[in-house]
């Protein structure tokens, strides 16, 4: 987060520092991690790779600074690291999971300019988001949103996000 925040402030105030600081954690993270392996590391893959992706993709089309070799790197992290643990998703999660991973793959398919990535992102975003958010048109005996409220705030960020990526690409499905 500290990542896009980094980025962010990058883009809204022009402050080198704040783009430099947001390549020296790409660059750092790309060059370092290999792998996740914790029982949550899919979700957490998720909830970090579509904040590095969005941190990117501001920082690459602007003049901060970032070199096209950090900039291939990075992309083999996404690639390699993160989209492997996110492109399937997690349907056995009932939404939570499969919003933020979904949401993950679609910003990884943007960043990495790869339509295939992009498109099954956003498949697996459509079919979730329907079963994930309860309409009156559903009946009457709607299932309980699963977790805390907590949880399904989050959830609730993956659909969010996920649904407001399209419109730059051109994707008006939603």
């Amino acid at each position: 987060m500290v990542t896009y925040l980094n980025a962010l402030a990058w883009t809204v105030t022009g402050t080198q520092a704040y783009a430099n600081k947001a390549i020296t954690f790409m660059d750092s993270w790309a060059s370092t991690i290999k792998a996740h392996n914790n029982t949550n590391s899919p979700l957490q893959s998720g909830w970090v790779a579509s904040t590095w992706a969005r941190a990117a993709e501001l920082i690459r089309y602007s003049n901060a600074g970032w070199s096209a070799a950090s900039i291939t790197k990075f992309e083999g992290m996404l690639r390699n690291v993160y989209l492997p643990l996110v492109k399937d998703g997690a349907p056995n999660y009932m939404g939570n999971w499969d919003l933020v991973m979904a949401e993950a793959a679609i910003f990884i398919g943007v960043f990495l300019d790869d339509q295939t990535v992009y498109d099954a992102g956003m498949t697996k975003f459509l079919n979730r988001v329907p079963a994930y958010i309860y309409l009156e048109s559903d009946g009457n005996l709607p299932k309980t949103a699963p977790g805390d409220t907590t949880t399904n705030t989050i959830s609730l960020f993956g659909a969010s996000h996920g649904s407001v990526i399209p419109r730059p690409l051109g994707s008006f499905g939603i």
